[in-house]
């Protein structure tokens, strides 16, 4: 992890940190004050209260649902609806101190990032039974549709003033000190039909014909 880097993994620097102190290194000084350098070594850092100084914090929250109705329109012919909605939204955001190992007394530095993704599909179905004599026929007519789309943002800074806004105040930097932004959006969708019938006579005779078509698009 470069100071000015713009990532962070605070658990690899904080290990490679710990294994560098001296195992007779005092952590404190005879007031019980942190010595910032254990053994008095300048690239050597006290590890102790390091999650004081760095965070790094993810949220996740999904929502998924399952839907259907369905209504008997005439005799031997009903229509049903499934729908299945799913939404997610994540957030990762990261703040290191100027205290902390990972900076090294260099500016602080943040970055948060977020991502809104959401998806259904959906179903129309027909189906018409009827039995005749000895016939019987089944028809299933299938109508789906699917979309898929996805929002994401993402920005990164350095030189934070104050600690407890870690990165919720981009907007107080200057054009300098932000080091990374982007933001995208991302959309498929598809659409399929199908139709099934099955013919049956005398309960030992059985034909069945079925056929699909499936279109999709991507942005």
């Amino acid at each position: 992890q470069s100071a000015t880097g713009g990532s962070s993994n605070v658990t690899g620097d904080l290990i490679s940190a710990a294994a560098r102190i001296e195992p007779y290194s005092l952590p404190y000084d005879a007031e019980g004050k942190l010595i910032v350098h254990p053994g008095g070594k300048a690239r050597v850092w006290n590890v102790i209260d390091e999650w004081k100084y760095s965070t790094n914090q993810r949220e996740t929250l999904r929502i998924l649902g399952s839907l259907f109705t369905e209504v008997k329109l005439l005799k031997g012919l009903r229509y049903r609806m499934n729908f299945g909605p799913d939404f997610r939204f994540y957030r990762n955001g990261w703040y290191n101190d100027t205290k902390s190992i990972v900076r090294e007394l260099s500016a602080s530095n943040a970055s948060v990032s977020n991502t809104k993704d959401f998806s259904y599909t959906i179903d129309n179905l027909l189906y018409y039974d009827n039995k005749f004599g000895a016939h019987s026929i089944g028809i299933t007519l299938l109508q789906t549709a699917s979309k898929w789309t996805s929002e994401s943002s993402s920005i990164t800074g350095q030189g934070m003033q104050i600690p407890s806004q870690m990165w919720y105040n981009f907007g107080s930097l200057t054009s300098a000190q932000l080091s990374a932004w982007s933001s995208g959006l991302s959309e498929s969708q598809l659409e399929s039909y199908m139709a099934r019938m099955n013919y049956n006579y005398n309960n030992k005779y059985l034909l069945t014909l079925s056929g699909r078509w499936d279109g999709a698009s991507q942005l």
